[in-house]
């Protein structure tokens, strides 16, 4: 009965593996820039652990002798975005080219960061489950920077990509602080329904 379980498992784990990279793959055809590839492993992990948040997998890491702080994971979230924006002008001050790092950060800032420091500034964060958090975020992420990018269409193309980038540092900070003074507290709901048991 064991090793029929463990061969299911071992079935599942591969099936979802093929899933995850076939579904990315498009990411290596469509796109010709050097973050392709960096792209599709984001893309295939981000299938995989979607999958496991669905399906309640629940794992937990153990480190005999190390203690780990009590972290404040939307604290952390706020500091990467402000920590991407200040990368980022400095990349934009010095007019570096297009570089991988740049890329990554800029790819990073609008399609999650961003969106979750505007969720958090909402205080809709509380309401959602963490697969809600991590969709919303990166659907609030893209249409906020999109639409900051349409209202800017008018300004010199210099200087807006420094507006777009004060934008991220000020939401950041304003949400940091919200972060602080209020620590979040989880609602045990999800958006759409209320979770049994």
């Amino acid at each position: 009965m064991e090793k029929a379980k463990t061969k299911l498992l071992l079935l599942n784990s591969t099936l979802l593996i093929v899933i995850a990279l076939a579904f990315s793959s498009a990411t290596l055809w469509m796109i010709e820039s050097e973050i392709k590839y960096t792209l599709f492993i984001f893309e295939a992990a981000l299938i995989v652990t979607l999958y496991l948040i669905i399906n309640s997998y629940n794992f937990r890491i153990l480190l005999r002798g190390i203690t780990v702080p009590h972290m404040n994971l939307g604290l952390v979230i706020d500091l990467l975005l402000m920590g991407s924006s200040l990368i980022l002008l400095f990349y934009n001050s010095l007019s570096l080219g297009e570089g991988l790092t740049r890329l990554l950060l800029a790819w990073l800032c609008t399609s999650f960061l961003f969106g979750y420091a505007l969720l958090n500034l909402l205080g809709v964060l509380q309401y959602l489950s963490r697969l809600e958090t991590i969709v919303l975020s990166n659907a609030t992420s893209f249409t906020a920077t999109g639409s900051i990018a349409f209202l800017l269409l008018l300004v010199t193309q210099q200087v807006r990509p420094l507006i777009v980038i004060a934008v991220f540092l000020v939401v950041g900070l304003l949400s940091a602080a919200r972060h602080i003074s209020q620590p979040r507290r989880f609602c045990k709901k999800f958006l759409c329904k209320p979770i049994v048991g």
